[in-house]
């Protein structure tokens, strides 16, 4: 009688990270700019900014994986082979995406030169490409996670700030240079 082979891998990691003031979210004030003209030729301009510090974090625990191969049925060379056949696949169903946006391109770049040669004649769309590669299940392979003993401790800070600003000319000069000599 032939038993079945097992494969079996695992890996056992202690986890023991701090971070001290780690910055773990920004944005600056010139990532939200808002301004606008007004009516009564102002200016209004709007800034806010958002910080959120890790001033005190750790984590602690171990985490555990187990990679096990059950059966002994399992071929692991037609695994590959299908694994690259999908990956071939898709790449080459990029491949005709892009060739066929490419020959679209040049179609509609002679077809815009109708109305005369200008910048916009040349623009070329953005091509909107699938890189996911569908990977077939295996069931005779299990990957387990374990966690324990986890210990997390957050002390985090967070800065919202804003500002607003008013602009309003209170004189201009109706002459080239700004000046002006009354009738003498």
């Amino acid at each position: 009688m032939v038993s079945k082979r097992e494969f079996e891998q695992d890996n056992s990691t202690l986890l023991d990270k701090s971070w001290v003031d780690a910055i773990l979210l920004t944005f600056p004030q010139d990532a939200f700019p808002i301004s606008r003209e007004t009516e009564v030729t102002g200016n209004v301009g709007v800034e806010t900014a958002v910080e959120i510090v890790c001033t005190h974090c750790y984590i602690k625990g171990r985490a555990t994986s187990k990679f096990t191969i059950d059966d002994g049925d399992f071929d692991f060379g037609q695994t590959i082979a299908n694994f690259t056949k999908d990956i071939g696949e898709t790449i080459l169903d990029i491949g005709e995406q892009i060739l066929g946006n490419v020959t679209q391109y040049f179609t509609n770049l002679f077809d815009n030169f109708d109305d005369g040669i200008d910048l916009e004649d040349f623009a070329f769309p953005p091509m909107e490409l699938d890189f996911n590669v569908e990977v077939a299940e295996i069931p005779e392979c299990r990957l387990d996670f374990k966690f324990e003993d986890i210990e997390l401790y957050l002390s985090i800070s967070t800065i919202l700030s804003s500002s607003a600003t008013y602009n309003l000319n209170l004189y201009t000069s109706n002459t080239p240079i700004g000046l002006s000599v009354g009738r003498i």
